[in-house]
């Protein structure tokens, strides 16, 4: 078997919970915003816009994506540019089974009879 001219990691770690998401399929924005973890494993999901195909394909904020189209990520700018360019439109996200840093949990006040939801910064 020849070895292959990249050094970028191509397997698929068992751990990894793998969605495609087809950017050719329908005419949707992928629709992730993403940020960086401070072990540099991973890029987190800050945000996922409502309608969008990683929305329809249940990625949601919080959730950590370790690998695209197979390349392990770890940094913003690594993960958006193998989005952007990935080959035939199919992106495959790997999420971590588990997140490995805590996600920030909604804090909720009322006054008056009105409700609001603040995300809490870590």
């Amino acid at each position: 078997m020849d070895k292959l001219a990249s050094e970028e990691d191509l397997t698929t770690e068992p751990s990894l919970h793998v969605v495609t998401l087809d950017k050719n399929a329908q005419r949707l924005d992928v629709g992730l915003t993403v940020g960086n973890t401070e072990s540099g494993e991973g890029v987190y999901v800050v945000r996922v816009k409502h309608g969008s195909l990683a929305y329809k394909a249940g990625i949601r904020s919080g959730m950590l994506i370790m690998t695209v189209n197979e390349h392990r990520v770890g940094n913003h700018a690594g993960a958006v540019a193998l989005i952007n360019d990935a080959a035939k439109g199919l992106v495959r996200v790997g999420l971590a089974a588990r997140p490995r840093e805590p996600a920030a949990e909604p804090a909720a006040w009322e006054h008056e009879g009105s409700r609001a939801e603040l995300a809490m910064a870590g």
